[in-house]
């Protein structure tokens, strides 16, 4: 019977062995920004879709879409921190 069948531990790592998990927190705050920007986008988006449904003019509604997303994306980035 080889030690594989008894159950033996021969290879599990000892604690000193395990690698130390640092967090960056650096790269966290670029994926909170980047995560409000995204909602940023699909807000201002939502919102020039609306508007160019209801007043029947795409370019309207892209002005207001972008003009939105300029002004949502630093808020809910600055907010979301």
């Amino acid at each position: 019977m080889s030690q594989a069948e008894k159950g033996s531990t021969v290879n599990s790592p000892s604690p000193t062995d395990m690698p130390v998990v640092s967090y960056d927190f650096h790269r966290s705050r670029e994926a909170v920004d980047r995560g409000a920007v995204i909602i940023a986008l699909i807000a201002a988006i939502m919102a020039g879709v609306t508007t160019a449904q209801s007043i029947n003019s795409i370019a309207i509604g892209l002005v207001i879409g972008s003009t939105l997303f300029a002004l949502l994306a630093p808020l809910f980035a600055t907010a979301a921190r």
